[in-house]
């Protein structure tokens, strides 16, 4: 049986929930109208009222700073590992999240940097 796949939901009719929800509407009314289903409504109001968050996706892990650290560590010495990526990654901005090997191979691969 093949897998469902959901519709994602803009992060405009979010703002529209959440904006009718501010106001003491019923924003169920404006779900309905966008075709959203109500368990979705209640998870985005849910987000929003927990944690803040307006938008459904979590923000990157890698920042453009190390991004840009990363990409300059590969132009000043293009043998470099990845492990070694990471430890210098650590070093440089130890109060930034930990990642793992393979986020930073990731990012690498979004600059368009591939490794053999």
């Amino acid at each position: 049986m093949p897998r469902r796949r959901y519709r994602l939901v803009s992060d405009e009719d979010r703002d529209r929930i959440i904006t009718r929800y501010e106001a003491g509407e019923d924003f169920l009314d404006t779900a309905a109208e966008l075709r959203i289903p109500r368990t979705t409504a209640y998870e985005i109001i849910r987000k929003f009222v927990e944690r803040g968050e307006r938008r459904g996706r979590r923000p990157p892990v890698l920042d453009d700073e190390a991004k840009d650290f990363l990409v300059m560590l590969v132009e000043a010495t293009p043998t470099i590992t990845i492990r070694d990526f990471y430890h210098t990654l650590r070093q440089t901005f130890p109060g930034k999240p930990h990642v793992c090997n393979m986020t930073v191979s990731r990012a690498l691969g979004g600059e368009h940097i591939t490794l053999k």
